[in-house]
């Protein structure tokens, strides 16, 4: 992940880490393509990577520094691309998940909620909100699918009841 204040290069810009999704929606503006409705965004999304490979470590000098993983970076690319027809929602919001684990080796996959959550909501950030701090109200199940795992994401704006 990169540190506050990096940019990140976009051909012929160089533009503040962010506005890569800004970009992306856009783009999305000139293609024709759809906002989504509005204060609603749906999306099936694969199955996030486990948290042990989220990151690598490389031997720098005399110590270690951390990379982002190939499949961090896929699973975050999925996201983004998954994502590229709705407007990031603004103010709080409340995010629905249910999470469908499939076989991993001939085995039910294992995994517990918060590891798949923590990387989930990262990667929505410019997607479905612009920053995960908006999140006022979290519901998450984990559930069971042996043909199909995936993610079913419902992210709306919060309304306190």
């Amino acid at each position: 992940m990169r540190r506050p204040g990096t940019f990140l290069a976009v051909p012929n810009v160089v533009r503040p880490q962010g506005a890569f999704d800004l970009a992306l929606h856009e783009k999305a503006d000139r293609l024709g393509i759809g906002r989504g409705s509005s204060g609603r965004v749906q999306l099936t999304l694969p199955l996030p990577p486990s948290k042990n490979q989220l990151t690598r470590r490389m031997r720098v000098g005399g110590g270690y520094r951390e990379y982002p993983s190939e499949e961090k970076t896929r699973f975050v690319k999925a996201v983004k691309l998954a994502g590229i027809r709705f407007r990031p929602l603004e103010g709080p919001v409340r995010v629905e998940l249910l999470f469908y684990r499939g076989l991993k080796n001939g085995k039910l996959r294992r995994g517990d909620l918060p590891n798949y959550e923590e990387i989930l909501f990262d990667a929505l950030q410019g997607v479905a909100y612009l920053n995960d701090a908006q999140i006022k109200r979290i519901e998450s199940e984990l559930l069971d699918d042996r043909e199909r795992p995936r993610v079913d994401v419902t992210v709306e704006q919060y309304e306190r009841r």
